[in-house]
């Protein structure tokens, strides 16, 4: 692999990363909800979406089989011919494959939160991580979902670019990191994200204030769940072009490890509530997969130890990512726990703006104060 496709494979995670750690920020970070099972909703995005594209793509061409997931590489290499040719109904694909991952994932979410959303945080995630595991196990071994163990071959919508279609790619992938980064700001700096940190902080005190805790959880749930679906069918999208197989085995096309503790492990090295660090975060991560996943092996299939068999440092190669990642996470955790960027106030108007209210108060002066009335009754009296 030459550099500059090493350097485009790092931005491609890199902006995956950030979009599900940000959504896992405004849950976790923001709101206080431990989503461990945030793999099933990136996974339920991406596969569901992927499941109902391959299906609507053999209708629209006319295609059939009594088992559409054995013939599946065999029907997308037609369908891609086709698609070649049609870039119309490959957007038609791409919009009904992330629409139906979003609205998946979306349903999942609020599905979850009617018997969730009322536990505490241990429960809850304790409840979230099972539903994460049942998910898996479901399209492990449910067919109809994605072929089961079988799996799917689903078609590359971006083949009309040709050899620019990781570029198009790229830049998907950056458009929607920057909107969810801009919406998480958003929410960050408005007053529901007062209202989520009052919930996440203290819930007897939030209500007592009038907060209804569980629809706003809920909400942020859905919203946060909708995103990584959306997420979830990107990556379908990028995988279809590496000529991946979309499993109903979650462990191959969604690793819990990636999509769950791996942005968990973003979110608290860069810091809980901080967008900024999660950027941070990705970066980080990002360096330390792509460079063990890809670049290290790379330069050990050269090497060769004397008395080292090849195995031994294959293995030693696999596992130094998890080793590098851990001591990274306990190093932040024992030096600085809340994380590389610290939680800041957040300000619903600029700096500048506070400050022209603040001058023009001392301008003003203080306001005059009222004559009590009592003394203006005895002053009467007088």
């Amino acid at each position: 692999m030459g550099y500059l496709d090493l350097f485009i494979l790092g931005l491609i995670v890199f902006f995956t990363y950030v979009s599900i750690s940000l959504t896992l920020n405004l849950e976790f970070g923001l709101t206080g909800i431990p989503n461990f099972g945030k793999v099933l909703f990136v996974a339920s995005g991406g596969m569901l979406g992927a499941s109902v594209m391959y299906r609507a793509a053999l209708y629209i061409y006319g295609m059939h089989s009594n088992d559409i997931f054995e013939s599946s590489p065999i029907f997308s290499e037609k369908i891609q011919l086709q698609l070649a040719n049609d870039p119309l109904v490959a957007l038609e694909l791409g919009i009904i494959l992330i629409v139906v991952g979003a609205l998946t994932a979306g349903a999942l979410g609020y599905a979850a939160s009617y018997p969730a959303i009322r536990l505490r945080e241990d429960y809850l995630g304790m409840l979230l991580l099972g539903c994460g595991v049942l998910f898996s196990s479901i399209t492990a071994f449910y067919t109809p979902v994605v072929g089961g163990p079988e799996n799917v071959v689903i078609p590359n919508v971006l083949v009309a670019f040709g050899s620019n279609e990781q570029y198009v790619m790229l830049v998907i992938l950056a458009v929607f990191a920057a909107i969810v980064f801009l919406y998480s700001e958003r929410v960050l700096r408005s007053p529901l994200g007062r209202t989520l940190k009052a919930v996440r902080d203290n819930e007897v005190a939030s209500s007592a204030l009038g907060k209804d805790n569980v629809n706003v959880r809920r909400k942020m749930l859905v919203i946060a769940s909708m995103l990584s679906g959306v997420a979830g069918a990107l990556w379908v999208i990028y995988w279809s072009q590496e000529g991946g197989l979309v499993g109903g085995d979650v462990g191959g096309t969604f690793p819990r490890l990636l999509y769950t503790y791996y942005p968990f492990t973003i979110v608290i090295l860069g810091g809980i509530a901080s967008n900024i660090g999660v950027i941070i975060g990705a970066v980080t991560l990002t360096a330390v997969y792509v460079g063990t996943t890809v670049s290290l092996p790379s330069l050990v299939e050269t090497l060769q130890i004397p008395g080292v068999p090849a195995s031994l440092l294959d293995d030693f190669v696999n596992s130094l990512q998890y080793f590098i990642i851990g001591g990274l996470l306990l190093a932040v955790l024992l030096v600085r726990p809340e994380g590389l960027i610290k939680e800041s106030p957040a300000f619903t108007m600029s700096k500048a703006k506070l400050r022209k209210i603040a001058d023009r108060i001392v301008r003003k002066g203080p306001e005059p104060a009222a004559t009590p009335l009592i003394e203006g009754k005895q002053q009467d009296a007088r």
